[in-house]
Formats: C-alpha cells, structure tokens, sequence
C-alpha cells in the first residue's frame, strides 16, 4: 500500500503491545513499517510504561490506556491475574484521540456513544462478562437470529451476514398487529411491572400522530443525576410531548 496522492492514508492500524520493553520494541518496528506502507498507526501502551520510555524521534503516534497501576505499573499488582484483568479492562477504554469506532448505518461513535457497561466497565462488570460471553461460540452456530427486519436496517444485516449465518426474525409482536396469522394474538409477553395500559392509550389518542417520544430505559438501567439531567434537556430541547417505560 502507499499514501494517496492528496497524503491521506488508507487506512488506520492500531497496535497494541503488551507493556514491557521486548514486546513494545518489535511492534514500534512494525508500526514503521506499516506507515511506510501507508497506513496511519497509533501505537498503544500502559501509561506507566510510558513514563519510562524515552522515546526516539518517530512518527508513530503513541496513546496511552490505563493498566490501573499508573505508577509503579506489574510491579504493584497483587498478582499476575490481578494485573491482566486491570490491563484488558484499560484496553476495552482505549481513549483514542480520533475513534475509528465506525458501524454501517451510524454516523462515527465516540467512546461515550457506546453503553455504559462498555464504555466504563466498572458500572455493569457481571453483565458486560456475561454478554461478552454469549458470543464466546458464535461462530459455531448454524443460525444467528436476529430481532430486526431487514428494511430497518439494511447495511447491518449485509454486514452481519458476510460474517455469520443471519435470520431476520423480527419484529417480533404479536401477530394481530403483523401478519395475523396467529389469530387472536394480541397480548405481548410478559410484564414484570404493573401495567397502566389504558391511561397510556387514552393519553396518546389525546395527542396527533408522531408528535410523541417514546423512551424506554429497560428493566436494569440504573441512571444517575446527571444522566437523568441530560436526558430531560435533550427531552425539552426536542419540543416533542414524551413518555418513558
């Protein structure tokens, strides 16, 4: 690969080395490498690392995550596991100074835009262990069934599909208000909250067509003052009449 004619780059690598001196030198030496080529890389290592290294004229970008012991690094873990947990968790909050988190269908994501329970592994860890371990044997599935229709989204269902075997199952409501096939069927599931389904309805009706948000914060969302307060701006801002669930 080389640069485009207008020096832009063609893509961009990022390099991550585990934080000690015969690891973090091959890589640099990729890194070079690889810019050479034509590729933009951000090197990544531990920021007590960093503090150590005196590093060489180079145009290889350097980030820093932290291992959770930014001053003394491996050597003020209680113990070897101890310390891989801090590092991978520092790695899945890698602060890039210019995200590459792109998705097809959305526009380009800070860390921020991400869930909570990746964005800051400290909110949810038992629920971010026990998502990330669903997909642990994806790729031994003969079908992945998916909650969404393909008009919805149609470039993440193409890009799911050249990676795993993909159904659209979706939506999945009762049949009364789909494709009534199933006659009768118009209850949705269970409810694990009292339900006030008729002042909601008759709230609505009261209201013209499109002119309600609806925000739904699920059943294990736990908001904090100043979540909750830049929610009801982004609400009032929005001039729209809302509900939430």
């Amino acid at each position: 690969m080389e640069k485009e004619t207008n020096n832009a780059y063609k893509a961009h690598c990022l390099v991550l080395s585990y934080p000690t001196q015969r690891h973090l030198n091959p890589m640099l030496e990729f890194s070079k490498r690889l810019e050479h080529k034509g590729v933009k890389v951000t090197l990544v290592t531990t920021r007590s690392m960093s503090k150590t290294i005196h590093k060489e004229a180079s145009s290889i970008a350097l980030e820093t995550i932290s291992d959770g012991f930014d001053e003394g690094g491996f050597a003020h873990a209680e113990s070897i596991q101890a310390y891989l947990e801090r590092f991978w968790q520092g790695l899945l909050k890698l602060p890039l100074s210019e995200p590459e988190i792109l998705l097809p269908g959305l526009p380009p994501l800070q860390p921020q835009d991400m869930p909570s329970l990746i964005y800051d592994l400290n909110t949810y860890p038992a629920f971010f262990d026990m998502l990330a371990s669903q997909f642990s044997n994806v790729d031994k599935a003969d079908w992945v069934l998916c909650n969404t229709l393909y008009e919805l989204e149609p470039e993440v269902v193409d890009w799911m599909t050249e990676i795993w075997p993909l159904r659209t199952i979706g939506p999945t409501i009762p049949s009364m208000y789909l494709d009534k096939r199933i006659e009768d069927d118009k209850d949705y599931g269970f409810c694990i909250f009292e339900p006030n389904s008729d002042a909601c309805m008759k709230w609505l009706n009261d209201h013209a067509k499109g002119s309600v948000i609806y925000v739904s914060f699920g059943s294990l969302a736990v908001l904090n003052a100043e979540q909750m307060e830049e929610l009801a701006w982004g609400l009032r801002m929005s001039n729209s009449y809302f509900f939430g669930w």
